[in-house]
């Protein structure tokens, strides 16, 4: 059948409306293969999109609604559940430059617990609102490093605990991505250890050198460039 418009149908009807299979091509380029009910795009079919996107998963009321696949003409890649034509529910995206994301949708936003991956290494699990990080949880760098704790914002305001590759950590806030030292500075426990250890073998030797000898000035002055350097 040819519309007026210059859109074409071919198909099943029912009471003079499409319904069942059949294929719709629109003037603009645009067209879908699959159930139809009461005129309306329902069930399961394939929409081509004249910008390149393609979807193939259920329609309902002429709108992408269930599960469903969409290829993006940017390379891009959606598996998941939609609601009224967007991304809304559990899905992943799979970026054309590597990066993904694996969670909660809403209204086309990343927006609820997510997992995104870069292709460098990093990886974000938490909280999301909007696309952005927002929330608890807990990000891990390339380098090592680790972050768990409250993101605010996108300009990075938060509050939480980083770890550093090397063991060392810092709890506390942070304000535009720099920390603001209202916080605490930790070092791992086995560099503890080897401090106090070394300490306390200064203090057994400055008893039996005497504490005014040249030896026991040494001994003291090399414990502390030791802290200093450490700490």
């Amino acid at each position: 059948m040819k519309y007026a418009i210059g859109d074409k149908y071919t198909g099943e009807f029912k009471a003079d409306m499409r319904n069942g299979q059949g294929s719709y091509t629109w003037s603009n380029g645009d067209k879908y293969t699959g159930k139809w009910k009461k005129g309306k795009c329902n069930g399961h079919g394939t929409k081509r999109i004249a910008n390149g996107d393609k979807y193939t998963g259920e329609f309902k009321g002429d709108r992408f609604n269930g599960r469903g696949r969409m290829k993006y003409a940017n390379g891009d890649k959606y598996t998941g559940e939609f609601k009224g034509g967007k991304r809304h529910g559990q899905g992943t995206m799979t970026y054309a430059n590597g990066d993904k994301y694996t969670g909660k949708w809403q209204n086309g936003q990343c927006t609820g617990h997510g997992t995104f991956t870069w292709p460098d290494g990093e990886k974000y699990t938490g909280e999301w609102q909007d696309s952005e990080k927002h929330g608890q949880g807990t990000m891990t760098y390339a380098d090592g490093d680790k972050y768990t704790g409250e993101l605010k914002d996108a300009m990075g305001n938060s509050q939480g605990t980083l770890t550093y590759a090397n063991g060392d950590k810092y709890t506390g806030e942070w304000k535009d991505g720099v920390a603001t030292h209202k916080g605490e500075s930790a070092k791992p426990g086995w560099l503890v250890w080897i401090v106090a250890g070394l300490g306390l073998i200064v203090i057994l030797l400055v008893v039996g050198y005497g504490a005014n000898t040249n030896v026991s000035r040494v001994l003291v002055l090399i414990l502390r460039m030791v802290v200093g350097a450490v700490w």
